[in-house]
């Protein structure tokens, strides 16, 4: 289990300016974020208004929607299931 002082973090205004930049350098630079594990958000900016819930049934697919969004965005949902 990883402790919360351990943890990896990011910065959400550091990811959102990443994926809203069009200077294809400055991915490149961070490219070894998207090449680890999911990180958590660092939690030292409020995120209240920019949050997505979506809502699931059994069986259709939520845990991959999940983990590709995890692997795609490099932040942890909070699930425990692979």
């Amino acid at each position: 289990m990883i402790r919360a002082d351990t943890a990896p973090t990011l910065s959400y205004s550091f990811m959102m300016d990443l994926f809203k930049s069009k200077d294809l350098d400055l991915l490149e630079k961070h490219k070894d974020i998207f090449d680890k594990k999911s990180s958590f958000l660092d939690g030292k900016e409020d995120v209240n208004g920019n949050r997505i819930t979506y809502l699931t049934f059994a069986r259709c697919g939520s845990t991959f929607l999940r983990n590709y969004l995890e692997k795609m965005s490099a932040i942890a949902t909070g699930s425990t299931m692979f």
